[in-house]
């Protein structure tokens, strides 16, 4: 199931969607980015979390734990390549 997370700051909220299997504990992601609390007026809808990203020391990512609940990335890359915006709804 494809799901947005949103992981709040001081300043920013942080973004990030993937589609989830439950069942196995996988996450294909999509989208990594924040937005800016004031002066970004749309944000992504999501569900609110805490957001724990597991990378290597090169910044790749190979697992999200999702309010406690790890999934490893089926697509690891840098942490900040993933830009597929085209699930993303907005508010």
């Amino acid at each position: 199931m494809i799901e947005t997370y949103c992981s709040g700051g001081i300043n920013w909220n942080w973004y990030l969607q993937g589609e989830f299997d439950d069942i196995n504990k996988t996450v294909h992601v999509f989208f990594y980015d924040r937005w800016h609390k004031y002066d970004t007026p749309k944000h992504p809808r999501a569900m609110p979390s805490f957001l724990d990203l597991m990378e290597t020391k090169e910044r790749e990512l190979y697992g999200i734990k999702v309010n406690g609940i790890e999934y490893l990335v089926t697509n690891p890359a840098y942490v900040f390549s993933y830009s597929d915006m085209s699930h993303l709804e907005m508010e």
